[in-house]
This record gives structure tokens, sequence and C-alpha cells, in this order.
């Protein structure tokens, strides 16, 4: 296991995200998922959000869809809130592949749009380790900016500072 691994699982911790480790979801190539719900003011709904970490070197597209694919499993597993009458609710899951030089596919897929679905949003993550960069959605169009800029500002808050030398 990489040392920024435990340093995100720590931090996350530290943030209020419940976390739980690959093996007691018997979920293999996933370190752990830290998890937190919160209300959204936007729109009057609860977003469920779910950092899914996995740990590969040289790790490609079809590893970032799989992961997320598993998460969002994970997510159904974990998350079971109860809702009042005519509150939205919607997962995002934040698939982030951990590792040293990550095929240039998957940055590029990882750096390209997030992936909205109905009430479920994919924003891959990609951490470099060989050149110490991470690869995530930083667009700014108004078409899910709420939510946008809430997992953006997950990444720059957590992840990007534990790359700092």
């Amino acid at each position: 296991m990489y040392p920024v691994t435990n340093r995100l699982s720590e931090r996350l911790s530290q943030a209020h995200y419940r976390i739980r480790t690959g093996g007691q979801l018997n979920a293999a190539p996933v370190q752990f998922v830290a998890s937190k719900t919160k209300l959204i003011p936007v729109g009057l709904g609860i977003l469920s959000t779910h950092i899914v970490v996995s740990e590969k070197d040289k790790a490609s597209v079809s590893d970032e869809q799989d992961l997320f694919r598993k998460g969002f499993k994970l997510a159904k597993k974990i998350n079971r809130t109860p809702l009042l009458r005519g509150m939205q609710f919607g997962y995002a899951i934040l698939p982030l592949i951990l590792g040293k030089d990550p095929d240039s596919e998957l940055l590029s897929y990882a750096s390209s749009h997030m992936k909205p679905r109905w009430a479920l949003v994919e924003f891959p993550i990609v951490v470099d380790l060989t050149s110490n960069q991470v690869a995530f959605y930083r667009g700014t169009e108004f078409a899910g900016s709420a939510i946008r800029s809430i997992l953006q500002g997950i990444i720059i808050q957590h992840i990007e500072p534990l790359l700092d030398p």
C-alpha cells in the first residue's frame, strides 16, 4: 500500500467521512471507500458521496470504469437513506485510482466531462504517483454546476494537498 493511501484515509476520516476498507466490504481491488451524505440546498436534495479508492500501476480506462461499477454497487449497500416526501436523492461516485504510470487515455478520460446520469454522477480521479499530478474534470460549464463544484472541492481540499512536497 502506498503511504499516500493511508494519509488520504486519515484525512477523509478527520473530515467526517465514514471509512470502510475493501476487506470489510468484500471488494477485492478496493483499498477503502470513504462515504458522506449531505444536504444540497440547490434543488433540496441529498447527495450520497462515495470515494472509492484503489491502487493500480499502469491503470487503464477499463480499470476506472470497473471501479465505478463496483463503487456504485457498494454505495447502494452502504447508504439506505429514508427521504422526506418531495426530496431528491442522488449518488456521486468518485472512483480514485492511485498508481504509477497510468495510461494516457485514462488521464484524458478523467480530465474530460463528468459523467452525469439520472440521480448518479461518475467523477473519475487519477493520481499519477510518478509525476505527483491529479487528473480530474476541472471544467466550469453550467450543467450540474452545484454538484460539480462540490466534487471538485473534495479533490482540491482533501486529495491534491497530499501530493505537495
